[in-house]
């Protein structure tokens, strides 16, 4: 079931850009024609060990479901759960929150950390 909050993943510096201009695209919007984005916080732990573990500084973009102009579809994705999609530039102004992604000791990441300024 989609909930209220959609999460980005990505760099504190590409977070940086991001807010500068007044929409956000993302390489998979011209190649796949969406943007990935995921639907809980567990869900976006679960992306970012699998495939965001090189990343320093990973920061996770609060994004309002609500706010968003492009149209969202969840969908599988070739996996049993589903995933937000955005099938359109992304709306900066729908961001709510940047928040750090912490790792454990083992460098897992574990949890998201307060909001960034």
């Amino acid at each position: 079931m989609p909930t209220g909050v959609l999460y980005l993943l990505m760099s504190r510096e590409e977070s940086d850009r991001f807010l500068a201009p007044a929409t956000f695209v993302t390489t998979s919007l011209d190649k796949e024609g969406f943007i990935h984005a995921s639907g809980s916080e567990a869900q976006t732990l679960r992306v970012a060990n699998r495939k965001f573990r090189h990343v320093q500084d990973l920061v996770a973009l609060e994004i309002s479901r609500a706010l968003v102009v492009a149209p969202i579809k969840d969908e599988s994705g070739g996996e049993p759960e589903l995933f937000p999609h955005i099938y359109g530039p992304l709306n900066t102004g729908a961001c709510t929150a940047r928040r750090p992604v912490l790792r454990d000791p083992s460098g897992a990441f574990v949890c998201f950390g307060p909001p960034l300024p």
